[in-house]
């Protein structure tokens, strides 16, 4: 055997085992490159979930509503005080804890609420109107579409006729309205025709 010949063949067997490392090379990126690819889906499937979680979290929210109910439809006498019940209702998915509230009604009327929870202040005003504000925090703990009775709240005009009011209501994560104002409603109070 020549030289050439022995050449050849050391260069040939070099090739095929750099052909065989690179084959056994590639099979391992291989295996890496499908360890890979199922890492990454059960990553995507996590971040799924805690979408799925996120979404559900942001979902939840306090949204309170402050209402008025009438105890009768009119007052019996002039100087009589028409009654209403003052009901705060979570109309959210989340338990409101505790929350602030601002009520204010027409001076004119001459409010008190009953049983007595926060001194009378004058001076607030509500749609040009001089008004009376009761303001105070309430611990009630308001679970989702679950209404609270907060007081009753005695309006006792002069004359009858339809009256301005407003509330404001605050806890963690929820204010209404937004700007520093009320939701404002109207009270409509008549006397009972003598019979």
């Amino acid at each position: 055997m020549d030289l050439l010949t022995v050449f050849t063949i050391i260069v040939g067997a070099a090739t095929v085992f750099i052909a065989w490392t690179q084959l056994n090379v590639m099979s391992i990126q291989r295996d890496i490159m499908d360890e890979q690819s199922d890492l990454m889906n059960r990553q995507l499937a996590l971040m799924e979930k805690q979408d799925a979680i996120i979404s559900a979290q942001l979902s939840r929210a306090v949204s309170l509503e402050c209402m008025f109910t009438a105890t009768t439809p009119t007052r019996p006498t002039i100087n009589a005080a028409m009654i209403y019940t003052l009901v705060v209702r979570n109309n959210g998915t989340k338990t409101a804890d505790g929350f602030y509230w601002h009520v204010a009604f027409d001076s004119k009327t001459q409010p008190e609420l009953v049983p007595w929870l926060a001194r009378p202040e004058r001076g607030a005003t509500i749609q040009a109107h001089a008004g009376t504000l009761f303001r105070g925090f309430s611990a009630a703990r308001i679970y989702p579409h679950t209404p609270f009775e907060l007081c009753s709240v005695r309006l006792t005009p002069t004359e009858d006729g339809t009256f301005v009011g407003g509330w404001r209501l605050s806890s963690e994560d929820f204010v209404s309205p937004e700007a520093d104002d009320f939701n404002v409603l109207e009270f409509v109070i008549t006397t009972a025709a003598p019979e």
